[in-house]
C-alpha cells in the first residue's frame, strides 16, 4: 500500500515537473516567434529602426495617419503604431518600450473617449493581457500588465507560454504589421448615414486614464520630445459639441502638449467610413492638414 502510494506520488511529481518544462519550452519557441514578427509591439520593444515622428492611439490613429504624406511633408521620418480598440494604457506602454532604446523627435496622439472616460472593461484594462508578451522587459509596461489583476499577474509569472494565451499560432498570425504603409491601415467605403447629432455630457471623467495620459505627456517633456495631442475629424454635426474633449485638451495643454482639435473639420460624408472613422480618401486629406500643422510646430 505504501508502495503504490509512494508511486502516486513520484507520478504526480514527474508529471507536474514534466508539464513545467513543456510549459519553459513552450514559452521560449513563443517568446523566439513573436520576436521576429513585424508587429507594431515588437516594433516598439525590438526594432532598430528609428523614426523621428511616433503616432499613436486607437483605431482612429491607425486609420487616419499616413506616415508617407506626413513624411514628404516634414521631411521627418514617421511611423504609424495605432492599435484598434487599445486605449492609453496600452499606448502609454508603447512609448516605455519605444524609450528603451531610441527617441523620437515627436509623439503624436490621437485622443479619443476611451482614452479618457469610464468605459466598459474592454476599452480599460480588457484587452492588456496583448502586452503580456512583453512581460519582464520593462517595468513599467509590467505595472500596465498588472491593472489586469492578481489572478492573472500570478498565471503569467508561473507559466511562460499563458502570456501568449495557450495559442501557439497566435504569435504567427498576428496581423498589426508594420508594411511598406509604416503602419498605417487604410479603410474604403463611404458613409451613408446621417451624422451624430448626439451631445455626449453623462460619461465620467476615469482618473485612471487621465494620471496615464498626463504621464505620457511628462515622459515626452522628460525625454525632450515634442508631443501634440490631436482629435482627428468624426462625422458630427455642427452643434454636436464634444465639451469632455475640450476640457482633457485643455489640461494637456496646461502640462505642455501641444493641443489640436479637428473634431468637426470635415463635413464630407465621401470621406468617413462611419462616423467616427475617416476612409483612405479622407485620411490622405487631413494627413496632409497634420503634417503641416507637425512642420510647423516641429520648427517653433
Amino acid at each position: 500500500m505504501d508502495k503504490d502510494f509512494t508511486r502516486f506520488v513520484l507520478y504526480i511529481l514527474v508529471l507536474i515537473l514534466s508539464l513545467f518544462v513543456c510549459d519553459r519550452i513552450v514559452g521560449k519557441v513563443e517568446d523566439i516567434l513573436y520576436s521576429k514578427r513585424n508587429t507594431k509591439l515588437t516594433y516598439a520593444a525590438y526594432s532598430s529602426r528609428q523614426d523621428d515622428i511616433v503616432i499613436l492611439g486607437s483605431s482612429r490613429a491607425s486609420h487616419h495617419y499616413i506616415p508617407a504624406i506626413i513624411s514628404d511633408t516634414t521631411n521627418l521620418s514617421c511611423v504609424n503604431l495605432g492599435v484598434d480598440g487599445q486605449n492609453i494604457y496600452y499606448h502609454f506602454a508603447l512609448l516605455n518600450l519605444l524609450l528603451e532604446h531610441r527617441k523620437p523627435k515627436m509623439v503624436i496622439y490621437e485622443l479619443f473617449d476611451i482614452d479618457f472616460l469610464h468605459t466598459t472593461d474592454k476599452y480599460s484594462v480588457g484587452q492588456l493581457d496583448q502586452l503580456a508578451p512583453m512581460f519582464g522587459v520593462n517595468p513599467k509596461v509590467d505595472s500596465l500588465i498588472g491593472l489586469k489583476g492578481r489572478k492573472y499577474m500570478a498565471a503569467i509569472r508561473l507559466f511562460d507560454s499563458y502570456r501568449y494565451n495557450s495559442k501557439l499560432f497566435s504569435v504567427i498570425i498576428d496581423s498589426r504589421h508594420i508594411d511598406d504603409r509604416s503602419g498605417y491601415i487604410p479603410i474604403y467605403g463611404e458613409w451613408t448615414g446621417e451624422k451624430e447629432s448626439k451631445v455626449n455630457g453623462t460619461n465620467k471623467l476615469d482618473p485612471g486614464k487621465l494620471r496615464c495620459l498626463y504621464d505620457m505627456i511628462d515622459m515626452c517633456k522628460a525625454h525632450d520630445i515634442k508631443i501634440i495631442i490631436v482629435v482627428s475629424p468624426q462625422y458630427l454635426a455642427p452643434y454636436a459639441d464634444r465639451q469632455e474633449y475640450l476640457e482633457v485638451g485643455r489640461m494637456c495643454a496646461d502640462r505642455g502638449a501641444c493641443f489640436l482639435y479637428y473634431q468637426k473639420l470635415l463635413q464630407n460624408a465621401s470621406m468617413f467610413k462611419d462616423i467616427a472613422h475617416m476612409n483612405d480618401k479622407g485620411a490622405r486629406w487631413y494627413s496632409s492638414i497634420i503634417a503641416q500643422e507637425i512642420k510647423q510646430y516641429m520648427n517653433e
